[in-house]
């Protein structure tokens, strides 16, 4: 099992300076993660891309 912490991923892309395609690269490069986990990482790379992330 993979321990996911989207939020942590997005903030990480985003720390990197990676474009939205190269941020789906890299997560392309891990096939046993889930695309429910793929898809979760790239809403809030969008949300903190458009400035609308929040930390809970």
């Amino acid at each position: 099992m993979m321990i996911c912490y989207p939020k942590i991923d997005a903030i990480v892309f985003q720390l990197y300076v990676l474009t939205e395609e190269e941020m789906l690269t890299v997560l392309d490069s891990f096939p046993r993660m889930s695309i429910v986990e793929k898809t979760t990482i790239h809403n809030y790379y969008q949300d903190v891309e458009n400035k609308t992330f929040k930390i809970e």
